[in-house]
């Protein structure tokens, strides 16, 4: 950190650059009746993992895209289940 309250990160040791990194979700409705539905998916289909950035510090995160893990998908593949029901 320097006299102007910014931390600096040397770009020969901290690249936190990353390629482009796509997921994809799919789901299907089923709706019975007028007053029921119920909704099946599943989130990062192919169970990608997010990109790496590089350190050399081993007090750094390298597995998103910063420190405190913004950004990415890092539990992989989950499903996941709605009901409705109307009630008028």
């Amino acid at each position: 950190m320097d006299g102007d309250g910014v931390i600096d990160f040397d770009p020969a040791v901290y690249d936190f650059s990353v390629p482009d990194y796509f997921l994809h979700t799919a789901s299907i409705r089923f709706e019975p009746s007028n007053r029921y539905s119920l909704t099946l998916g599943v989130r990062n289909v192919f169970d990608r993992k997010p990109p790496k950035i590089t350190s050399e510090d081993p007090f750094v995160n390298t597995i998103a895209n910063v420190p405190l893990q913004a950004g990415f998908d890092v539990r992989g593949r989950t499903f996941f289940v709605n009901a409705q029901a109307k009630i008028f």
